[in-house]
Order: structure tokens, then sequence, then C-alpha cells
């Protein structure tokens, strides 16, 4: 992954023509997201030191590298692409994928408003269920999701005076 983004950081422009980053890398990154659920909930909820989770496990390097790409190739061109797992992640019963999705949907809201500020009621018909859930840590990944793209927007809407 640290490979992947300095490529993406000097060429962005052939990261985003590259077939295989879009059939290969994406979908494997979404499914090493997904192996979260092999943590249980204590651990997370009541241990979680991100700073040294997010170093070691691999769900979480990913994860973060996700949000450090869509810095380098933008919200615009990764959405799209991890949109079809996001909702199929979503769609599932599998709190991993459920998970991951909501990781997702957060590490992308950085710079999404300006892209996809019509989208709004549709992305958040995607993460208000989320708050639903029995599981906590669905419920807590869903709500700094919201948060996360409740700044975005809320800035995107100040510039644009809405």
């Amino acid at each position: 992954m640290n490979c992947i983004e300095i490529i993406s950081s000097y060429y962005d422009v052939a990261i985003r023509r590259s077939e295989t980053f879009q059939r290969k890398i994406i979908p494997t990154c979404f499914q090493i997201i997904c192996e979260v659920d092999q943590y249980n909930k204590e651990d997370l909820l009541n241990n979680f030191e991100l700073e040294n989770i997010s170093k070691i496990e691999p769900c979480f390097v990913v994860s973060d590298s996700v949000l450090k790409l869509s810095n380098t190739l933008t919200a615009k061109f990764l959405f799209p692409h991890f949109m079809p797992f996001i909702i199929e992640g979503l769609q599932s019963n599998k709190v991993g994928a459920i998970y991951a999705s909501y990781l997702c949907l957060g590490a992308l809201a950085r710079g999404s408003g300006e892209h996809f500020r019509n989208e709004l009621d549709q992305l958040m018909s995607l993460m208000l269920p989320g708050l639903g859930f029995q599981d906590e840590r669905i419920v807590f990944i869903s709500l700094l999701t919201i948060s996360l793209f409740a700044v975005e927007f809320s800035v995107i809407a100040k510039i644009i005076n809405y």
C-alpha cells in the first residue's frame, strides 16, 4: 500500500488510467478492510488506540491508505470505483463488509462535496441505516462517517452560499 501511495503521488494520471488499479487493487483493498470483523467489539471499542492499531492491522493500514489515496487521486475518481463495493457491503449481513463500507465512505468524504453535492440525499440514504444497527461498531462508524460528510458538505455550502 505504501508503494501505491507513493506511485500515486507522482504518477496520479497513470494510476487513474490503470486497469490493474481499477480491477484488482480497489477490490483487494475493500476485501482487506472487510477483515475488520475478526476483531471483537470490546477490543475495538474499549482499547481503540487508533495510532497503534492503524499501523499494525492490515484492515486499518489499508483504510488509512484509501484516505491518503483520496488526497492524490481525488474522491471524484475513487468514489465511482469504490461505490459498487460499498453498496454490496451495505447490503451484506456481514459486520465486516458493512463496517468496511462505512470506513470507505468516510475515507472518501474529503473532496466529495465539490463533485457530489447533488447526490447528498443518496449518500445520506446509504449512511443513516447504520445508526439503527445492534452492533456498536456499525453505529460508531456510521456516526463518524456522517460527521465527516457533514463537515465536507457544510464547507462546500459556505463556499457556494447554499
